[in-house]
């Protein structure tokens, strides 16, 4: 199973966590925003792009301690001794999720970095086409789950290593 994963955060350097997406491949959906996290950290950007997106699609809006709550009984039905991907298309996605679980997410989650695995003119026509915006944790993960996906389709394969 792969889950595709998309962060939003304060920024690169002050960075804490702001929101959370992921899309399972069977469509399955998390959406959490963190109701605690410091707004001052954010940068130009982030008060531009990110947060008047916020507390829409029906967010979870908890804190910290209960967001990761969640994500782990969200994952919990992934549990079931298959392999289960955690995709990403920048590794602060990674660590962001890491972070939520004091670093040590679950042992039977693995991390793939799937840049070079997505199909980026799809990824657009996929923000086209539903006119949702970038720059929000779930319609990100969703472009890259599709988009990921057709570069399988197109190729007959999808398996990127393991970092």
């Amino acid at each position: 199973m792969k889950i595709f994963i998309d962060t939003e955060f304060t920024d690169p350097i002050d960075i804490d966590l702001i929101s959370i997406g992921l899309v399972a491949e069977d469509g399955r959906e998390f959406y959490g925003e963190r109701d605690d996290f410091d707004v001052g950290l954010a940068n130009t950007f982030v008060r531009a792009f990110v947060l008047p997106l916020l507390r829409a699609d029906g967010a979870l809006v908890a804190s910290k301690p209960a967001l990761r709550d969640a994500i782990g009984a969200w994952l919990a039905q992934f549990d079931d001794g298959s392999r289960v991907s955690i995709c990403f298309d920048n590794v602060v996605d990674w660590a962001m999720l890491s972070d939520l679980f004091d670093k040590a997410p679950p042992a039977w989650l693995h991390s793939r970095n799937i840049r070079d695995y997505i199909d980026w003119p799809m990824r657009q026509r996929y923000f086209e086409q539903t006119r949702f915006p970038e720059h929000h944790a779930l319609y990100d993960a969703r472009a890259n789950c599709q988009a990921a996906q057709s570069e399988r389709q197109r190729h007959g394969y999808y398996e990127p290593p393991p970092i």
